[in-house]
């Protein structure tokens, strides 16, 4: 049982495309660029008046800008530790509302998506943990069959081994492996956990859909401070958690992902996976 589900403990390291606020920072850097440059053609007064304080302003637009893709590009990983300390309703409205930007083929959206939290999060937190511990083997919404083979294999048992040598446990220390991967059923403590739902009649294309849709949204909470797992755990079970949230049966879960505020003095949430050279993964032509 806990070789089958090692791969739930994969890392998750993400490059970068621009949210919306750097992008306005870059929209409001270019625009006064485009004033400070009319200014002086026209006016030398102007120039003389306003250098300063423009070259100060685009200054410090700049170097925000470039702090916050340092920022985001080093810190968008799998966080598995979390203070107790909730994400105010507010906050997480304008996230979710933000992320329904996310495209979708033929802008079909098809992700609805539940978030769970408080004593809610806790009640179902026990129904999975009891589904887990009745011995029934896992029976997901979608196809889990897959089994990696050669290189993919080979990332599988680096991360696994990378993340379990961060708690300081051995390969051969089953009972502890067993101990870690039941918190992916607990949420790891987090103060919530979100699952990712869609139609099931939406195979493969729905799961593209929902991938750039949950991508959207982990970028989004990046830029809000906030960490997040995402967990193929969650859908690995979906009968309990079904009934509780009381999805319909044409619904299927196709993951999970815990979210909150990181405990940023665990070692655990240090623990960083490799990632392939580009001339690995891309192949340019022409």
């Amino acid at each position: 049982m806990v070789q089958k589900y090692d791969c739930t403990h994969c890392g998750h390291t993400t490059t970068i495309t621009l949210p919306s606020s750097i992008l306005f920072n870059l929209f409001v850097g270019i625009s006064g660029i485009a004033v400070f440059i009319y200014g002086c053609l026209k006016n030398k007064a102007f120039f003389i008046l306003l250098s300063s304080d423009i070259l100060s302003t685009l200054a410090a637009v700049f170097l925000g800008f470039l702090f916050t893709l340092y920022v985001f590009g080093s810190s968008i990983v799998s966080i598995i530790a979390f203070l107790d300390k909730p994400v105010p309703e507010e906050i997480l409205k304008k996230i979710f509302t933000a992320a329904q930007l996310a495209p979708s083929n033929c802008n079909v959206q098809p992700w609805q998506v539940y978030v769970v939290s408080g004593s809610q999060k806790d009640a179902l937190k026990d129904k999975l943990t009891e589904a887990l511990m009745s011995g029934n083997p896992p029976n997901p919404d979608f196809d889990w069959g897959i089994r990696y083979e050669g290189i993919h294999r080979d990332r599988q048992f680096e991360s696994a081994n990378v993340l379990y040598g961060s708690m300081g446990i051995e390969r051969s220390d089953k009972e502890s492996r067993m101990t870690a991967l039941i918190r992916n059923w607990t949420f790891f403590d987090a103060p919530h956990v979100l699952f990712f739902t869609m139609e099931k009649y939406l195979n493969i294309m729905g799961a593209v859909d929902m991938g750039i849709y949950a991508q959207t949204l982990t970028l989004l909470m990046s830029e809000k401070g906030i960490g997040r797992c995402f967990q193929g755990a969650l859908g690995q079970f979906p009968d309990p958690v079904k009934a509780f949230l009381n999805i319909p049966d044409g619904r299927g879960i196709l993951f999970g992902m815990s979210f909150g505020y990181a405990d940023e003095k665990a070692v655990v949430n240090t623990a960083r996976t490799g990632r392939v050279p580009i001339d690995t993964s891309v192949v340019f032509s022409g």
